[in-house]
């Protein structure tokens, strides 16, 4: 019988081809290499035992993904989020039988999401108890501060247990002017990664919505409701995913100031 510890981990790379704010942007070029290839990348080389795919709509996205090697596992069209997409992958092989130790969802826009920071994750995965493992980093600028694209997360500082994710910047600091407040409290940015149970995936609750996820436009603001326990693990000083023209600009200079060799 293989023991929990030695069960490979499936990651699972949503890829949808349709961006409201950056058209087109897995397939965007990021110093010779597509962002959706950057992010796979960093997936493959993961030292614990994975099944690296990336799940897709997108026959154009399928054709180049294959081009560069990866998996690719063609989804049906009518998912409303990623997770749903990582989700339908998920049952598809687990009910052929095969053993999964958890799924890791790694957003297809995070070129610079670090490898040994999914190698952790994976980790985690197969020793902790909480339904849902994600990954915050500090906010240093206002501008992320102000920025609704800009996913803050708040939780315990003690049990690293998530109170709430918000568009909005969270918590609000009581007489001091937004300009002040990351002077009076830690705030930090949720980045698209998230490591499930294989219990959670089993079940329904992650492809589930509820009034304050379409308020916010936030899935996991669904797993809250709905009682998932969710803990994050704390990174620091990563750079933050492409979503619009101004961050795939400074990806770019990002890339060639530090010659492609970024965060592995």
């Amino acid at each position: 019988m293989v023991k929990q510890s030695e069960l490979p981990i499936l990651i699972v790379i949503p890829a949808r081809l349709n961006s409201s704010r950056l058209p087109n942007k897995l397939l965007l070029d990021l110093d010779g290499k597509t962002v959706l290839q950057h992010t796979w990348s960093r997936c493959i080389a993961v030292k614990h035992p994975v099944d690296v795919v990336i799940a897709t709509d997108s026959p154009e996205i399928s054709e180049q993904a294959r081009a560069f090697g990866a998996n690719v596992f063609l989804s049906e069209h009518e998912h409303l989020s990623g997770t749903s997409r990582c989700l339908e992958l998920w049952k598809k092989l687990t009910n052929n039988g095969t053993l999964y130790g958890g799924l890791i969802n790694v957003q297809g826009d995070e070129p610079f999401v670090p490898t040994s920071l999914i190698e952790d994750l994976c980790l985690e995965r197969l020793q902790c108890k909480e339904d849902v493992l994600t990954v915050a980093t500090p906010i240093t600028e206002i501008n992320d501060l102000k920025a609704p694209q800009v996913v803050k997360v708040v939780f315990s500082e003690f049990s690293h247990k998530v109170h709430y994710f918000s568009r909005q910047a969270l918590p609000f600091v009581r007489d001091e002017p937004l300009e002040r407040w990351s002077l009076k409290h830690n705030y930090w940015r949720h980045l698209g990664l998230y490591a499930f149970s294989p219990e959670v995936c089993a079940g329904s609750v992650l492809s589930l919505s509820s009034p304050l996820a379409e308020s916010e436009k936030l899935e996991q603001l669904a797993w809250l409701e709905r009682g998932l326990s969710i803990r994050i693990w704390r990174s620091e000083s990563i750079p933050p995913g492409i979503d619009t023209p101004e961050d795939l600009e400074r990806a770019r200079d990002r890339m060639s100031r530090k010659n492609g060799n970024l965060f592995m």
